[in-house]
Parts: structure tokens; C-alpha cells; sequence
């Protein structure tokens, strides 16, 4: 009887471990999954995301789309306005909030995106390959955890060297000014809900 439920709960073991993590929360979670007004709210603070997709041509010259989340934000402190650029309706890479495909398992449930944000305060923009917006259902409720991080740019000290104008260089010197920057004008490592 002991190899019997042990035999059972080998095999409830191996099935559950093969389950995709879309499969956990019971959906498919897509790019459509994003899409939508997120908030994060407490006694003091408000953060809304406003996420929409969209299909862009890679190259004017090719046949070839993408399909990624594009959006904006709202930030409240203490009942103030602090940053609103829901206005913005620029490019895709230029939008403040800029995600692709990040990770997705083998049922092609996408539950983490790379994630581009520009803090629109100071200028400041995310490292595209370490910040993240990550989906989940908990206790029934989609859920986005938004992380950024920041890293120094590439570029730094050799503005002037890899500018074609003075303007250029100007530009260059400021985002990585703003890269060094501590901390974030919005909330960071926050879990947002769905509200639309």
C-alpha cells in the first residue's frame, strides 16, 4: 500500500512539475492579458498604467511586425498630482512605458515582459533586459508586478567622442546623468490590479 500511494504521489509530482505557469492560474495569459488600467493604491499613494498593444513595422523596408505593450502613467502623492503623461501618443520605443516578450513556457503563456520605462520626471529611463512587468491571477484578480531597474549607460564618459553633433553629445551626457540618479519618481517593486 506504502509503494502504491508513493507510486501516486510520483506521478501527481511529475504531472504537476509539467503544467505550464499559465496552467497554475488556470488562463492563457497572452499580450492582451496587459492591456488595460492597473492601480496600486495605498493611504498616501496612487499609481495607474494605462497599457495598450500594438503592431509596429520593424523596418519601413520589410514585410515584418512586432506586437508589444505601449502605455503611459499617472502618479498621486498625499492627494497631489505628481506626474501625469497619459497625453503622450508618440512612437512605440518613445512611449514612457515600452514591453516586449520577456519570458513565456512551452503553452506560450507570456507571464513576464521586458520592460522600457522612462521616469518622465527626471529623465531617467529602465534597463530594458532587467526591468519587468510580471502577470498573475492572485486570489482570482490579475495582478502586474512592475520592477526597474536601472543600470549606468554604456556610453558614459565618452559622450563626446560618439556624438555627431555638440547637441547630440549635450543629450548623451544628460540621460547618463540621470541614469545615476538614486530611486525612481514613481513607486517601484509594486503590485498593481487590474481595474479596466
Amino acid at each position: 500500500m506504502k509503494k502504491f500511494k508513493f507510486c501516486l504521489f510520483l506521478l501527481a509530482f511529475v504531472f504537476i512539475s509539467n503544467l505550464g505557469y499559465g496552467q497554475y492560474l488556470g488562463e492563457t495569459i497572452t499580450l492582451e492579458s496587459y492591456v488595460g488600467e492597473w492601480k496600486w493604491e495605498t493611504e498616501n499613494e496612487c499609481l495607474m498604467l494605462y497599457l495598450r498593444d500594438t503592431t509596429w513595422k520593424i523596418l519601413s523596408s520589410s514585410n515584418e511586425y512586432d506586437d508589444d505593450i505601449i502605455g503611459t502613467y499617472k502618479y498621486y502623492k498625499n492627494g497631489v498630482l505628481v506626474v501625469d503623461n497619459t497625453n503622450v501618443n508618440t512612437m512605440p520605443f518613445d512611449m514612457p512605458i515600452y514591453a516586449s516578450i520577456g519570458k513565456e513556457d512551452e503553452n506560450g503563456n507570456i507571464w513576464e515582459l521586458n520592460l522600457a520605462f522612462i521616469d518622465t520626471i527626471t529623465g531617467k529611463e529602465s534597463s530594458y533586459e532587467s526591468s519587468t512587468l510580471k502577470y498573475s491571477s492572485g486570489e482570482g484578480t490579475p495582478q502586474l508586478h512592475i520592477n526597474l531597474v536601472s543600470e549606468k549607460k554604456w556610453y558614459d564618459g565618452i559622450e563626446d567622442e560618439i556624438a555627431r553633433t555638440p547637441e547630440e553629445a549635450a543629450q548623451l551626457k544628460q540621460l547618463s546623468a540621470a541614469a545615476k540618479l538614486s530611486g525612481w519618481s514613481i513607486p517601484n517593486n509594486v503590485t498593481l490590479t487590474k481595474v479596466n
